[in-house]
């Protein structure tokens, strides 16, 4: 793969909106997102409901995966003054992290990252 593909990929882990708010950051200005972490799990038949025996089998082999790349991300969080929020990933396989724009495209070169979002606050619609 060439340099070009690298960049169309990786663009394809973050919104261009997150992308242009992080060049404007300065260097050590940190920011929350959620990080998607690409677990490898493999297409499965959803024309039926997996029993929950096989869920079981799924969130483990997930959280055993999980536990092997968390390292990784937590050495590209610490090269930027980062860190993870949660010490545990989520049912979709999210963590939230804090860290500066160099942080976040480091994220986004990792072969781990399926997608990067800006953790921003919710409001209540009136």
């Amino acid at each position: 793969m060439d340099r070009k593909e690298d960049k169309e990929l990786n663009e394809e882990k973050i919104s261009p909106v997150f992308a242009a708010r992080l060049k404007e950051l300065k260097p050590r200005e940190k920011v929350r997102a959620i990080v998607m972490l690409d677990t490898g799990e493999p297409a499965r038949d959803l024309k039926k409901r997996p029993t929950k025996t096989a869920r079981q089998a799924v969130l483990k082999k997930t959280r055993q995966y999980v536990a092997e790349i968390l390292p990784d991300i937590d050495r590209i969080l610490r090269q930027h003054r980062g860190k993870r929020l949660k010490s545990e990933i989520d049912a979709l396989s999210a963590v939230p992290v804090i860290t500066t724009a160099a942080g976040i495209n480091a994220l986004i070169s990792s072969e781990h990252v399926k997608a990067i979002m800006e953790d921003q606050a919710l409001f209540r619609v009136a």
